[in-house]
């Protein structure tokens, strides 16, 4: 049984797209000592390549840093390096299954980590997690190609929303910083500008439904993507695609009419059409959204905020 789908692609020739998706369980909790004024957030840097966020996080004995990657029910993964060099994890003799967009199978070991921070705030542990792996897609000429500087650095692995036990998130892509609020907290939502979307949240990640080009679609939430992709089919456009192995790219396209299901519009929004077969969303929202808007993850009340940046 396929648990979780997880993909990441990456378009040559002037384009670069880069997803992740995961699928891991942690909890938070604030660090002993540690206070934080009522209704504000503790902030920590994000440090964007080539779109995509890195933040700062201690694992045991090691400071280092992880993608954020929001896409999937992802907790945590960490490399063989670190899990040694942490002394806080421990590899488990159970392995998880699952499966990629382009229908591939992976089996990885899991682990549960201690003494992890993140910007002074202890998560609580042991946080399950998994060895780190490298999943996804390519579209590319099909050769090989040498590690770049951003696959060297996701490397490193990752940190998702489950790693928050169900704290507010908000991401502040335009001050580059991510704000981690106290369980049960929220900024003033009161203020106008704020639109509120119901989340689902399941283990293909979060997600939300808008209507564009009079369909009603469904997207994945990724911070792990630094462009936003759309299935042509999702719009019964299918037209001028280049096959590939895996998948079949279909240039761009910009949808103007994207609406909340209350109606509310949203900001014109360019996609790389992208047919992925092996998933049921219609869509992802990648860097380029996320970089428009204020977007606040509210999972206790599965509920997603955003406001013009």
């Amino acid at each position: 049984m396929i648990e979780k789908i997880s993909l990441c692609l990456r378009i040559q020739k002037n384009m670069a797209i880069a997803v992740g998706l995961g699928c891991l369980v942690a909890t938070l909790n604030v660090a002993a000592g540690a206070e934080m004024p009522s209704m504000t957030p503790r902030l920590t840097p994000l440090n964007f390549l080539r779109g995509i966020p890195f933040i700062a996080v201690t694992v045991g004995a090691v400071e280092t840093e992880l993608m954020f990657d929001s896409g999937g029910k992802l907790g945590l993964t960490l490399p063989d390096d670190i899990i040694q060099r942490s002394g806080s994890v421990k590899v488990l003799a159970h392995k998880s299954k699952f499966g990629d967009a382009a229908g591939n199978v992976y089996e990885v070991a899991d682990l549960l980590a201690d003494k992890v921070y993140v910007a002074g705030v202890s998560l609580s542990t042991p946080i399950a997690g998994r060895a780190h792996y490298s999943w996804g897609l390519n579209i590319s000429s099909g050769d090989a190609e040498a590690p770049d500087d951003l696959t060297r650095k996701q490397l490193n692995g990752a940190i998702g929303l489950e790693a928050f036990d169900g704290r507010a998130l908000l991401f502040d892509y335009a001050h580059r910083q991510l704000g981690i609020y106290q369980p049960g907290q929220l900024p003033d939502l009161s203020a106008s500008g704020w639109q509120v979307f119901d989340l689902k949240y399941d283990k293909e990640g979060p997600q939300i439904t808008l209507n564009a080009a009079g369909k009603s679609l469904h997207f994945i939430l990724d911070t792990g993507a630094n462009l936003s992709t759309l299935k042509p089919s999702a719009i019964n456009d299918a037209d001028a695609c280049s096959k590939t192995a895996e998948l079949s790219y279909c240039g761009q396209r910009e949808l103007t009419d994207l609406q909340a299901l209350g109606g509310q519009r949203l900001a014109a929004q360019k996609f790389v059409m992208v047919e992925m077969k092996e998933v049921t969303f219609d869509g992802i929202l990648g860097g380029d959204f996320f970089s428009k808007y204020l977007v606040l993850f509210d999972l206790a009340h599965r509920k997603l905020w955003i406001k013009d940046a």
